[in-house]
């Protein structure tokens, strides 16, 4: 038996399996209320465009100045019908996983290039976020953390089913919170120094 199988073999994975299984129900879960949260606010805006919603909550976080943006429709509809969608989907795979189902290669690796783009597209919508609107959806920013949090998960997953001996893959498969963790300080830093004047403002 190879080191890999030792350090992710058939025991590791039986330990890990409901565990993996109930962390990416929760995480899909807070994304589709959020999502759905999300679209309700939209109604609402567009219901009475001059109203107050309750996600405006001070300079620093709101989505009322890019709900009726094209950043916010870049399919031609709302993103976070596009959300609640992805994430119901993602709902579906970790109900099948809780299920003891045995999901083939080929989806691990599609999940784990599923997972590279919700990275890209956080990045963006963060760029956005900053460089566009200047303040910080509180409903996007739950949308942004489970996001990185299902994408890691995804992606050690995949990287592990196509090297398997690749300790950096073992390590991803074991640990998704690790890289999940580095990202969100990574954010945090970002947006304290790029949105600093709206941050002074709160406080």
């Amino acid at each position: 038996m190879g080191q890999g199988k030792i350090l992710f073999g058939d025991d590791v994975k039986k330990r890990t399996s409901t565990v993996w299984a109930v962390s990416f129900l929760i995480l899909s879960g807070v994304g589709l209320a959020a999502s759905m949260a999300l679209v309700q606010a939209e109604l609402s805006h567009l219901a009475n465009p001059q109203a107050t919603l309750a996600c405006d909550l001070n300079p620093l976080v709101g989505c009322g100045k890019s709900l009726g943006s094209a950043e916010a429709h870049l399919l031609g509809i709302p993103n976070a019908l596009v959300g609640t969608a992805l994430f119901a989907a993602a709902i579906g795979v970790g109900l099948a996983l809780l299920a003891k189902a045995e999901l083939p290669r080929l989806f691990w690796i599609i999940g784990a290039l599923t997972g590279i783009g919700a990275l890209a597209v956080v990045c963006y919508f963060l760029y956005v976020s900053i460089a566009v609107f200047a303040t910080l959806c509180p409903y996007c920013l739950a949308v942004w953390v489970v996001s990185i949090g299902l994408a890691m998960m995804l992606i050690g997953r995949g990287a592990v089913r196509v090297w398997p001996q690749a300790p950096v893959a073992r390590f991803l498969a074991a640990y998704p919170w690790a890289p999940a963790i580095i990202s969100y300080l990574l954010i945090a830093v970002i947006v304290v120094f790029a949105m600093a004047d709206q941050i002074a403002l709160v406080l």
